[in-house]
């Protein structure tokens, strides 16, 4: 996999009723907070919208395939080197915080019980 590369998307929103919280407390009416929070989700869409226009032209332009992850809080993203390097350098993507080093000893650290660890 070494002609391709794993980054991290970071949307600029957290959850919904949190996000408004933050506009309610910074805008003079209530009004004013939806305004701040539909103008932070266009600034979302707009990000989803350039990441799916640069997977597509690389789909269309290259034979490099982008694998994606989704969870709750977190969206990686597995693509070609080109299309990786496109989306760090427009700010749309940020290098993983994971090393795969790092990753791997977690995951293989046997002193990690879930259910022990869930009851703390």
């Amino acid at each position: 996999m070494k002609d391709k590369k794993f980054v991290e998307i970071w949307l600029p929103m957290f959850k919904q009723g949190d996000d408004l919280a933050h506009h309610l407390e910074h805008s003079s009416s209530p009004a004013e907070a939806f305004e701040g929070h539909a103008a932070q989700m266009v600034v979302v869409s707009n990000q989803l919208r350039a990441i799916a226009a640069a997977i597509r032209e690389t789909e269309t332009n290259s034979t490099g395939l982008v694998d994606v992850e989704a969870g709750t809080h977190f969206i990686g993203l597995t693509g070609p080197n080109h299309l990786i390097s496109r989306l760090l350098k427009e700010e749309l993507a940020h290098e993983s915080e994971w090393e795969d080093d790092e990753e791997d000893e977690y995951l293989e650290d046997e002193t990690w019980d879930d259910e022990e660890d869930l009851d703390e």
